[in-house]
């Protein structure tokens, strides 16, 4: 008996230390995916910037991405064959990395060679997340001398990574909000400045994570848009003008702080009154706005209904500051349950609670003349007592201006859509509705 119970402790310790061996072992296995996914998200996101940088770089930049490209592919052929993949993309990265230092423009009296100043810049990091890269996709914790990113399911999420549209992050549900065929846990989306959103020059491509962590604000967010030709609608129908107010402080989300000033450019909303006609501004002559639904109701409202025009612009002010100062949803984390419409609906809502004359605005920008899609966004938007308009980023609670062309006015599309861009101001289409709920009635394809 005494042996059979000697016995039974060794068997029970050989398992014990095989089950922390095949552990630990897993989550090593783990960490190597993970930091193999942000090196890639990195590499990515650090390519996209180089091509912002100098046009010189572009051509650098496209064969990174290439490279980039065939490791996903890579990823989604498991066994051998993934492995032999990976050391054909890492060849084409190194290349491409040294490329960019031939190129330099110490190095070379071509035309197109590349400023000194931005090799200096990119060429480090992109060496060093190359290695990091590749020191991460060559692990093999599992000791089967096949990376353990070429695992048939590497993060352990239940779907084959053949089939997995996020292979190294763990995504059951398999979102893809803009439909690319990259899940949205694992995709770069246009992270722009947060004060504003509509200003493209200050956007880079960054996982949603990393851009809040930057203080950035993800734009695009909403399912997109196809691409029609740009034109305004000058013979009236039911476009608005808007006056927007304009931020002169950049302290209204911070408690305790002093009330920020806003001027207007005027104090009423151009072609939206309620007897149909225009008091001036950019359209000019009668305006009809349309009968039923949401049309025209966010105009109508702005002058009519929510707060009195006693109030004075800094009390109101003052009381909107307080109002978004206290909602928990700028300190939301933008998920992939979680996205920009789902921000500014929840806003819209606790302002609407709180008396103020809170709608919906769904804003989609034309980044590039030559892609088939332009980028969705959406904020909430507050109508103030003197027939204003303040636009207000929900992801952070600052006020933003989507005044475009700079003429004191915001053209915007009052509770309509088309599939078809139309951009109402600049290179933007303005969408105001009543509430979420109004814009996805009106066929706003979001998710």
């Amino acid at each position: 008996m005494k042996r059979l119970n000697k016995l039974v402790k060794k068997a029970f310790v050989l398992l014990l230390l095989v089950s922390f061996i095949s552990t630990s072992a897993f989550a090593v296995s783990i960490g190597a995916i993970e930091s193999a996914q942000n090196g890639l998200n990195e590499l990515n996101s650090t390519q996209s910037e180089l091509a912002q940088a100098s046009s010189s770089a572009n051509s650098i930049s496209k064969k990174i991405s290439a490279a980039l490209k065939q490791i996903n592919s890579a990823i989604s052929s498991p066994g051998n064959s993934c492995g032999n993949k990976l050391r054909s993309a890492f060849s084409r990265l190194n290349f491409a990395i040294a490329l960019l230092n031939k190129r330099s423009c110490s190095q070379s009296m071509s035309a197109n060679c590349v400023e000194g100043a931005v090799v200096d810049q990119y060429l480090p990091q992109l060496q060093d997340l190359l290695q990091s890269v590749k020191s991460a996709a060559t692990t093999d914790d599992d000791g089967n001398h096949i990376p353990d990113i070429c695992d048939s399911d590497p993060d352990g999420d239940g779907i084959p990574s053949v089939h997995d549209n996020c292979p190294l992050v763990k995504n059951p549900l398999q979102r893809d909000n803009d439909e690319n065929g990259i899940g949205d846990l694992c995709d770069l989306f246009t992270c722009c400045d947060s004060s504003d959103p509509a200003d493209r020059d200050s956007c880079t491509k960054k996982t949603a994570q990393t851009c809040r962590e930057d203080g950035g604000v993800i734009t695009s967010c909403m399912k997109p848009l196809k691409r029609g030709k740009p034109t305004l609608d000058s013979s009236g129908g039911s476009v608005l003008s808007f006056t927007v107010i304009q931020r002169t402080s950049n302290s209204f989300n911070c408690t305790g702080d002093p009330v920020p000033l806003f001027q207007t450019s005027g104090g009423t909303i151009i072609g939206g009154n309620t007897s149909g006609t225009t008091t001036g501004g950019t359209t000019g002559g009668t305006h009809e706005t349309t009968s039923g639904g949401t049309s025209g109701s966010t105009a109508d409202n702005s002058m009519t209904g929510g707060n009195t025009t006693t109030e004075s612009n800094e009390d109101f002010l003052k009381r909107l500051q307080d109002a978004v100062s206290m909602s928990k949803v700028p300190s939301m984390d933008y998920t992939e349950d979680y996205i920009c419409s789902d921000f500014a609906g929840d806003l819209e809502e606790e302002l609407e609670g709180e008396g103020f004359n809170a709608t919906f605005t769904a804003i989609w920008t034309d980044t590039d003349p030559k892609s088939k899609t332009v980028d969705g966004h959406a904020l909430t938007d507050v109508h103030t007592p003197d027939g204003g308009i303040i636009w207000i980023e929900p992801q952070t609670g600052e006020i933003v201006d989507l005044d475009e062309d700079g003429d004191g006015k915001v053209m915007a599309s009052d509770g309509k859509h088309s599939d078809d861009f139309m951009a109402t101001e600049g290179m933007s289409q303005i969408e105001v509705y009543d509430s979420k709920d109004a814009a996805a009635m009106a066929g706003v394809p979001m998710k």
